[in-house]
């Protein structure tokens, strides 16, 4: 992605878009394009799944940690924020079937 936008997209291992522009590979060049896909979609959605994790855990910790801070009120809110926050970092990836997606969202921003 590129300014919310598809930057590099491969279909099927064998074709290659860049920028929306699909360009011809010849024989070894489908061949080497074939292997880095195969290799992308092996790896990258087992690290998303460990940044997720990771993620988790970390907005999990925060958590238990202004349980005890502040009135029920703000409790609540900070609670809720922590929510939202997970919801929009685990709604930038999105996985249908065999392919993978960074979803064109933008993050949003926490303000104090």
């Amino acid at each position: 992605m590129q300014n919310n936008r598809t930057y590099v997209q491969i279909n099927h291992n064998q074709q290659l878009f860049v920028k929306g522009e699909w360009l011809e590979l010849d024989e070894e060049e489908q061949r080497l394009l074939q292997l880095y896909s195969e290799g992308l979609r092996k790896f990258v959605p087992e690290i998303v799944s460990l940044a997720v994790d990771g993620v988790e855990v970390g907005l999990s910790s925060i958590e238990a940690m202004l349980a005890g801070v502040g009135n029920k009120s703000q409790q609540a809110e900070w609670r809720a924020l922590i929510r939202e926050t997970t919801f929009q970092f685990l709604s930038r990836f999105v996985r249908t079937g065999d392919h993978f997606y960074l979803a064109p969202r933008i993050m949003m921003h926490l303000s104090p």
